[in-house]
């Protein structure tokens, strides 16, 4: 599940952005810390933030970073951590209901998973909003100015559509 789910080393702003555009409510993924060499970040989406855990290692272990004088769970591998909240988060945790896989949001410019491409994400990551997935060839979803404003810096044909 893991790696599945494992975006690397992108910043909070592209997970936000990534986690708004092809999430939803539950929807969460893993990248680097920012901060903390070898450590992650999982991040969940739940309405109206993104909600960012520290994952570090632990006496041997995986932990999600907890207050002071809060002892961690640890786990022997980052997978079953993962899947342990999965099943049941504590009460200080966003619920992590769906997972945002990478193979979703694809780096070779091809639609998989009726999602829009990781390419295209990048390239509309300029100031331009991308609709959410789903939206057809024919534009619904997207307001008339927005579309024209894609076709023209040539992002239109980078964006594969569902």
């Amino acid at each position: 599940m893991f790696r599945s789910i494992y975006f690397g080393k992108i910043s909070k702003e592209k997970t936000e952005r990534l986690l708004e555009l092809y999430g939803k409510e539950g929807s969460f993924l893993t990248r680097d810390s920012e901060s903390e060499r070898g450590a992650y970040c999982l991040c969940v989406r739940r309405t109206p933030f993104v909600h960012t855990y520290k994952i570090s290692q632990y006496h041997g272990g995986w932990a999600v970073k907890t207050p002071p004088g809060v002892k961690p769970q640890c786990f022997e591998t980052l997978n079953d951590l993962i899947d342990c909240y999965r099943a049941a988060a504590p009460d200080s945790m966003a619920p992590l209901l769906h997972p945002l896989e990478k193979r979703l949001v694809s780096d070779n410019g091809e639609n998989q998973g009726k999602r829009f491409s990781w390419v295209a994400f990048l390239k509309i990551d300029t100031g331009l909003k991308c609709p959410r997935s789903h939206y057809t060839e024919e534009s619904e979803g997207w307001p008339l100015g927005q579309h024209a404003k894609i076709q023209a810096h040539g992002l239109y044909n980078k964006c594969h559509y569902a």
